[in-house]
This record gives C-alpha cells, structure tokens and sequence, in this order.
C-alpha cells in the first residue's frame, strides 16, 4: 500500500513541474486529504473489529461477534448504496456526452398530420408521409 502512494505521490510531482504555483497547491492539498483518509480508513479497520468482536474462551462465541460485525457492515454499506441510488435518481435526466443524447427520429414527420382514430384517411395519409421521407432518405 506505501509503495503504490509513493509511487502515486512521484507521479503527481512529475506532473506538477509543468504547473503553475496554485494548481501545485491545489493538488497538494488534494494528494494529502487523499493520504489522511486512506490512514483514516486503515486506522478504523484496526479499531472497528477490536471493539464489535470481544474476548471469549471458546471459538463458537467469537463466531456470532464476527456475524453481527459482519453484517453491520453490510448494512451500513447497502444503505450507503440506497443513498447514493436515491441521490443520483434526480440526475438521471442530466447527461454532459452529447453522444448519449437520443437520435431524434426524423423518419417520420407526425407535424404535418393530425392524428384520429376514426378517420380512415388521416391513418393513410400519414403513411404516405412516411413512406415518402423513407424515400427521400435512402436516395
């Protein structure tokens, strides 16, 4: 794990000499709120299991301290994943790539055509609309 930072930190020092002086700050600040949460999260997955799994003379008694850690865990994670779920659900519509914009279908012109169930010739109509769009998309 100490190797992979420092070769994370080496990395990002060869990048911020092209830099200027506050985007080298900016991302200093940011490599070392990065390092402080990663020995957060090592310090709390020492601490965490020493204080939900107790001292017990026999094997069969640690093993129902390790199932309520084990799955406190995974219910706190499955509510993490809720949240998230239910946060990003309002972004849904809101996409940046223009490339996964929706193709509009142009084949088929339905302006032109008011639609009614109970004439026959407004149904032929606009299907001669769209056979002739079709046509003039081919050629």
């Amino acid at each position: 794990m100490e190797l992979a930072l420092q070769t994370a930190i080496d990395r990002l020092q060869a990048r911020l000499s092209h830099q200027t002086e506050i985007d080298r700050l900016q991302a200093r600040l940011a490599l070392q709120t990065a390092i402080d949460r990663l020995q957060l999260g090592i310090a709390v997955g020492f601490v965490l299991p020493t204080l939900l799994v107790f001292d017990h003379v026999s094997v069969d008694d640690i093993g129902s301290d390790i199932a309520v850690m084990f799955y406190g865990i995974a219910g706190f994670t499955t509510l993490l994943l809720v949240l998230i779920v239910i946060c990003n659900l309002s972004k849904a519509n809101y996409c940046k790539s223009p490339c996964l914009h929706p193709i509009p279908d142009t084949r088929v012109h339905r302006d032109y055509v008011t639609y009614s169930k109970s004439s026959p010739y407004s149904v032929a109509a606009s299907r001669q609309i769209t056979d002739l769009s079709l046509d003039h998309q081919v050629s």
